[in-house]
C-alpha cells in the first residue's frame, strides 16, 4: 500500500534520479541509520545452536505439545552441511528471540523431496 510517506520518499528519489541523467547534482540526503535491538547470526557453536533448539521448543510446546517433546534437542539436520541455522539474540541480555532453519539443496534433495 502506498501512504503519503512513501510518495515523497519516491519522489525525492526519482528527482535525484533525474538530476543525475540531466547533470544537475542536487546532494543527497544522509542515509538514516536504525539500530535494532537484537542481532541475528549463524548458530555456529554449541550454545547457540542450544538457544535456537529451546526457541523452536517453546514455540511447539504452545501449539503441538506432544511434537514439543521430540524437538528438546537438535535435530540431526541441524548440523547437515546443507543447513544453516539462524539465531535472533537480544543485544540487551543475549537472551534468544527467535530462530530460522534454512536447509539447500546444494548436496542432496530436500527432506521434504525425499
Amino acid at each position: 500500500m502506498t501512504t503519503p510517506r512513501n510518495l515523497d520518499a519516491t519522489g525525492a528519489i526519482l528527482a535525484a534520479l533525474a538530476s543525475k541523467v540531466h547533470g544537475n547534482d542536487i546532494p543527497y540526503a544522509p542515509k538514516a541509520e536504525q539500530l535494532l535491538p537484537f542481532t541475528i547470526r549463524v548458530a555456529s557453536s554449541e550454545e547457540q545452536l542450544g538457544k535456537a533448539v529451546a526457541i523452536r521448543h517453546a514455540a511447539y510446546l504452545r501449539h503441538l505439545p506432544t511434537l514439543a517433546e521430540a524437538l528438546r534437542a537438535p535435530e540431526g539436520i541441524d548440523r547437515d552441511e546443507s543447513t544453516v541455522v539462524l539465531l535472533a539474540e537480544s543485544k540487551l541480555d543475549g537472551s534468544p528471540l527467535g530462530t530460522l532453519r534454512i536447509q539447500t539443496n546444494r548436496c542432496r534433495k530436500l527432506a521434504l523431496e525425499q
